[in-house]
């Protein structure tokens, strides 16, 4: 073969060369048969209908070096094969060519010629089954080649498939840098957004303390005035509301109230009783007064005792009315002294509140810091994940910077072993043409040693036929000195005789010589052909531990690529998983600032609701003394005037002017009394539709409050799963959740009780 041969030809002239084979194959059956040998001996029945094969399309040029070392490899397998079938073929023509001269020069050699037919036909058939096997080991490498086009479209597919992923990872890393940036932008949002919310939270507190220094003040005033208990009433229940564990107090206090309107009520149905006895004894002493005018009509003398008499009684009534204001200042002194007590109380409920109201604010700066050291954890964590991702950047940068180096060399390994492929083709295809020359030497020396061993056996034929020759020549001889001639005639006959043995022996030699050295060449020959057997099979050494030793690197790059993309793999998952968990973390921050923000506006909802009914309240408050205060004047000033009458002597303009005063106090103490049972329904009234409202509102914010905590148990739960350290965030909420049920439990179980005394104390009262 030729050097310049690529892969794709090698077969087709493979099959050219296996064709020539074949036709001298034909060529020596028919000089067998022309030996005396039949055709079916030397080919058997089955490969006599057997057709020439037409050779192959050539292969595709797009083929990985790896496949098409193999490829070559086995071009050169076939090439030694192919080359070793012509030299058999060379074998079995000299054996043809030997048996056709002996059978032409020793015609009594039959059965040797036959045996050696016999042998040449197995030799032959041999040669025939190795054809075959080539054939068929060519059908078998035409399928390998196949199969190797496949595997090598499977590999590009891979590869382009690895490709296409690293590129789908670079897309991914770019992605994953801009989401970087986009969270670390968000990062600075929130905490901008926080700083504004801790400034917001500061000047809430700001304001909250001055509400304090407010509410501080409007206690100092309730200190110095008595009657503004109402007012920390709406103190207390507003704080109330902020706590929810002084509900049941506020509850009593309710209660309380609504027994202490009871009683003045009865008090004031007390005073109305008093107030028609008082109305009777006016209308007696009208009657009184007719009779006396009757009677001083009657008879002058006895008005005198008349007067007496009557200034007695209206001295008794005064005793009578004065004993009963006595008692009904002492009641209302009583009262006062009662109200007191309950304004001390109410001091020290608020002054509890005031401190449930500042360990709730305590708890609230706990949560926040609760909340604080959260996101700084969770920044933490953040930074770590960060931190993680640029190892693992780093990881895969230097894995890839590693496969390339890896890559650069196999692929100078490569060139440097398709150099050597090269070169030893090149020394393969000048072997060939060495071993072709060198055959054809041989073949040619062959055929001289055939030549000379068929004048060998002409010159052994000749040495057989010479002292027959001799001996007749001498009996010639004989007969010619016996009969015919002198005797110099024999003397120059024997020496001719002896001038052509000498020369014949001389030619004999020199033949012999030649025969030697050819003999020699063919040895030399024989020598050097093993000798480039070696090389040509050391060569097929070296080719073959290359292609092992490529293979061996083409599954070390296929297993780098595989852990590549697994670590690729791998490398995506974390960061999806990391985007997720940045995802949560987000929300529960906006859930948790959210919260927060609703709770400080619900503070400041219900401070500003406080405010506005405090200073409702007080103006009520107000209203009211100074209509009690007027009402008390106008009475004492009433009863003054009574007793200035009573002190005047009495006339009949006195006692006009008495009853005419007499009813317009009754008038006046009418409307006053219609004003009061107006007003009194007004605040019961008002008062239910604040109890209602207030115990409304409570429940729903402790109902909204319980599911802020079970949400906040939620997400620390979350928050505990994703970090480390929990216990401590969880047992506060369970101390904060087992504070507000037992809070409502104690608020509820305070409101039974509330109803309860209230009904007992009312039934009381109305026996």
């Amino acid at each position: 073969m030729s050097s310049s041969a690529t892969a794709p030809e090698a077969p087709s002239f493979l099959h050219q060369r296996v064709l020539l084979a074949e036709e001298e194959a034909e060529a020596l059956t028919r000089g067998m048969v022309a030996l005396g040998v039949s055709r079916n001996q030397i080919l058997g029945p089955g490969e006599i209908a057997s057709s020439p094969r037409r050779p192959l399309s050539p292969m595709k040029t797009d083929l990985v070096p790896g496949h098409e070392r193999t490829l070559w490899q086995e071009c050169d397998t076939l090439v030694s094969r192919v080359s070793r079938l012509e030299s058999l073929l060379q074998t079995l023509k000299l054996t043809v060519f030997r048996l056709e001269t002996e059978q032409e020069l020793d015609p009594t050699r039959a059965a040797n010629l036959k045996q050696q037919q016999l042998e040449n036909e197995e030799e032959q058939k041999v040669c025939w089954r190795e054809v075959m096997k080539l054939r068929e080991q060519l059908q078998q490498a035409y399928q390998e080649r196949d199969d190797a086009r496949t595997e090598l479209q499977t590999v590009s597919g891979t590869v382009e498939a690895a490709i296409a992923a690293k590129m789908d990872l670079g897309l991914a890393a770019e992605e994953l840098k801009t989401v970087k940036l986009e969270m670390n932008q968000k990062f600075m949002k929130m905490k901008e957004q926080m700083m504004q919310e801790s400034t917001c939270s500061a000047e809430a507190m700001k304001s909250h303390s001055r509400l304090l220094q407010r509410v501080q003040e409007m206690e100092r005033e309730v200190e110095m005035e008595r009657r503004q208990g109402l007012r920390l009433y709406s103190d207390y229940r507003v704080l109330g509301v902020e706590v929810q564990s002084s509900r049941q107090q506020l509850e009593e206090e309710k209660e309380r109230v609504r027994q202490l309107e009871e009683h003045c009520q009865q008090l004031r149905e007390q005073t109305a009783v008093k107030e028609s006895l008082i109305s009777e004894l006016k209308t007696e002493i009208k009657v009184n007064h007719n009779h006396l005018v009757k009677t001083e009509q009657k008879t002058q003398s006895a008005t005198t005792a008349d007067r007496s008499q009557l200034l007695k009684q209206l001295k008794e009534q005064d005793l009578l009315l004065k004993a009963s204001r006595r008692t009904d200042l002492q009641m209302a002194l009583t009262d006062s002294v009662c109200l007191q007590k309950e304004l001390e109380k109410l001091k020290g409920e608020h002054a509890e509140l005031l401190q449930s109201f500042s360990i709730a604010q305590e708890t609230a700066d706990n949560h926040k810091e609760l909340l604080e050291r959260v996101v700084e954890r969770l920044q933490g964590e953040l930074s770590m994940a960060q931190k993680q991702e640029e190892a693992r950047r780093k990881d895969l940068e230097d894995s890839k910077h590693e496969l390339r180096l890896v890559v650069t060399k196999l692929e100078a390994e490569k060139s440097r072993l398709e150099t050597q492929l090269g070169k030893a083709k090149q020394e393969a295809a000048s072997l060939s043409s060495a071993l072709q020359a060198e055959q054809d030497e041989t073949r040619r020396l062959l055929g001289k040693v055939a030549s000379l061993e068929q004048h060998q056996q002409v010159e052994q034929m000749l040495k057989d036929k010479l002292p027959h020759e001799k001996r007749k020549l001498k009996m010639s001889e004989m007969e010619t000195r016996g009969l015919h001639g002198p005797p110099g005639s024999g003397i120059s006959l024997e020496d001719c005789t002896g001038f052509k043995l000498s020369s014949h022996v001389r030619h004999q030699e020199v033949q012999e010589q030649e025969v030697e050295t050819l003999r020699n060449d063919r040895l030399k020959a024989h020598r050097e052909i093993r000798k480039h057997r070696v090389e040509v099979e050391k060569l097929q050494q070296i080719l073959t531990s290359s292609n092992s030793n490529n293979n061996k690197a083409i599954q070390s790059l296929q297993k780098a690529l595989d852990t590549a993309k697994g670590d690729n793999n791998r490398l995506a998952h974390s960061l999806e998983q990391a985007v997720l968990t940045n995802c949560s973390l987000q929300s529960k921050l906006e859930q948790v600032r959210d919260q927060y923000q609703t709770t400080v506006s619900l503070r400041d909802e219900e401070l500003h609701e406080a405010q506005s009914k405090i200073s409702y309240l007080c103006e009520q408050l107000g209203t009211v003394q100074q209509q009690n205060g007027k009402d008390y004047e106008s009475s004492m000033k009433r009863l003054q005037e009574i007793s200035e009458l009573k002190m005047t002597d009495g006339s009949p303009k006195t006692d006009h002017e008495l009853q005419h005063q007499v009813s317009e106090l009754e008038n006046c103490v009418s409307n006053q009394e219609a004003c009061f049972k107006v007003q009194r329904s007004q605040l019961r009234q008002q008062q239910k539709c604040r109890c209602s409202q207030d115990s409304s509102q409570k429940l729903e914010r402790a109902k909204e409050n319980i599911r802020n905590v079970h949400e906040k148990e939620k997400d620390d739960r979350k928050i505990q799963m994703i970090g480390g350290d929990s216990k401590q965030v969880s047992s506060r909420w369970e101390a904060e959740m087992e504070r507000w049920t037992s809070t409502l439990q104690r608020w509820e179980t305070k409101r039974d009780l509330g109803h309860k005394p209230g009904r007992t104390q009312l039934m009381t009262h109305s026996h």
